[in-house]
């Protein structure tokens, strides 16, 4: 699988899901702020992730 963020592979121990999208779990983090976010405290546009805030 690949990341929905970086285009590179995933590996299942570093594998996050979120609707049909793969990530890494280093790729969770808003492009604005680059707090690292968990799945459901940010969205996700255009393969791009944002926090709530």
């Amino acid at each position: 699988d690949k990341c929905a963020v970086c285009g590179t592979t995933v590996y299942q121990m570093e594998k996050c899901k979120f609707d049909d999208c793969i990530l890494h779990r280093q790729c969770m983090k808003c492009v604005v702020c680059k707090r690292h976010l968990t799945v459901g405290n940010f969205v996700m546009t255009e393969s791009k992730i944002y926090c709530n805030s």
